[in-house]
């Protein structure tokens, strides 16, 4: 499989070359600086595009990808105003507005993008052959862990900042005698997100060999994370999707009246089991769970100095937590914080339309159910990282969102029972 286009080349290239512009540093500006070009190109096709252009090149903004775009929209609408509030002056709007243009406008540029003639199979084909490459390298990391080799540099082309924006390469780090592969993501948290994104792509790719080594690389990216959330939404999201498209299936209400009665016969013992499950979860990373509990409770209380559009940006957390600022580590009580009701109620819309959407071409499209599964993943994440953070490491995920929405509606299959002839 080859890129046939413009468009295709620039996604097909730089997914492949996603390592090297780690090692160089340059993951962090490449996708970002690919979606506003492609963006522009986008937007110059639609003004040179004919009214009797051919249905396969013609360009339409299915209303999915507008809901996010005013959304994205609306969080910088909110950056605007609260630095106004709090008079923090031209030069950190500027510093904020770049921030935003290279995080949060990403979820809504990487979905318009897969609106180019950019087809859905030539992004999961570029993703199985990148998870070949990280399972190679994988590999080494884990084996030099096992000799205890490791190897730590800031990345060379790191102009714009140091470390604390991702430039800082290591093979693996241990926590809590954990072994933590952070691959090509900043830290060991995101590639299980990455993991967990890539997996529905994997599913979709039709060469047998690549699909398998694309499932055993995601699930061990997330392993090797160290991430609770990711390993725990490694399954549910994957069941989710499978009873969410299935709803005009007469297995799934024949299995959910079954489940109803098991479930009601054993409530006690399963609520027994799921909490002892909680504490186990929660026994893992004591240290992290206070720290972000503490970020909660502080950013909803200082969320009523300006519930409206927010602070404008982030502030120092409590001395007990070292470099970690109110605003991070969890985009709902972030956005509070930050961008006010405006903030939450911007990504909970974007991200509720959707859903919703993608529940009702589920039922009929195999496409629709990885994006779908997708969409789940980037929700579950939402209580963990800041998704303007690590939306250029999903970038593959997104755009195959908004090939998935540009699709025509189909509807689910029926079988027709014909009267048999006597």
């Amino acid at each position: 499989m080859k890129p046939c286009n413009f468009e295709e080349k620039v996604i097909w290239y730089s997914i492949l070359g996603t390592y090297g512009f780690y090692f160089t540093g340059l993951l962090y500006y490449v996708p970002p600086a690919i979606a506003w070009i492609l963006t522009c190109y986008l937007i110059r096709k639609l003004w040179l595009q004919k009214d009797n252009a051919s249905e396969c090149n013609n360009i339409a903004i299915p209303w999915e990808v507008w809901v996010w775009i005013v959304a994205m929209a609306a969080i910088e609408f909110a950056t605007i105003f609260g630095h106004a509030d709090f008079n923090l002056g031209k030069a950190s709007l500027i510093k904020a507005t770049f921030g935003w243009a290279k995080g949060w406008a990403l979820l809504a540029l990487f979905p318009l993008i897969g609106c180019l003639n950019i087809r859905p199979k030539l992004v999961c084909r570029a993703v199985c052959l990148l998870s070949f490459q990280s399972l190679i390298y994988l590999a080494f990391c884990y084996l030099a862990s096992l000799i205890r080799l490791n190897i730590s540099y800031t990345a060379p082309l790191n102009f714009f900042g140091g470390a604390r924006l991702g430039f800082f390469v290591t093979l693996f780090t241990i926590e809590n005698g954990w072994l933590r592969l952070p691959l090509f993501a900043p830290w060991a948290t995101v590639i299980g997100f990455v993991g967990n994104v890539f997996l529905p792509l994997c599913l979709l790719e039709k060469n047998l060999r690549l699909r398998w080594i694309g499932i055993f690389a995601s699930i061990l990216m997330c392993w090797f994370s160290g991430s609770r959330v990711n390993m725990l939404a490694l399954p549910t999201a994957w069941i989710a999707t499978q009873i969410l498209s299935s709803f005009q299936r007469p297995f799934l209400w024949l299995s959910a009246g079954l489940s109803s009665l098991v479930t009601g016969l054993f409530a006690s013992s399963l609520m027994s089991a799921i909490a002892s499950f909680k504490d186990w979860m929660r026994s893992l990373r004591k240290n992290s769970n206070s720290d972000r509990e503490a970020l909660d409770r502080i950013a909803i209380r200082r969320w009523a100095e300006a519930p409206i559009t927010g602070h404008g940006v982030t502030d120092s957390g409590p001395s007990r937590i070292v470099d970690v600022n109110i605003g991070t580590h969890n985009n709902w009580t972030g956005l509070l914080f930050i961008n006010g009701i405006v903030g939450v109620l911007a990504l909970g819309i974007a991200l509720s339309c959707s859903f919703i959407s993608l529940v009702i071409r589920s039922q009929g499209s195999q496409t629709a159910k990885s994006a779908l599964h997708i969409l789940l993943i980037i929700f579950c994440n939402t209580f963990v990282d800041s998704l303007n953070m690590t939306a250029y490491l999903v970038a593959p995920g997104l755009i195959f969102l908004g090939a998935v929405f540009r699709e025509p509606l189909q509807k689910p299959a029926r079988k027709l029972l014909l009267p048999s002839s006597s």
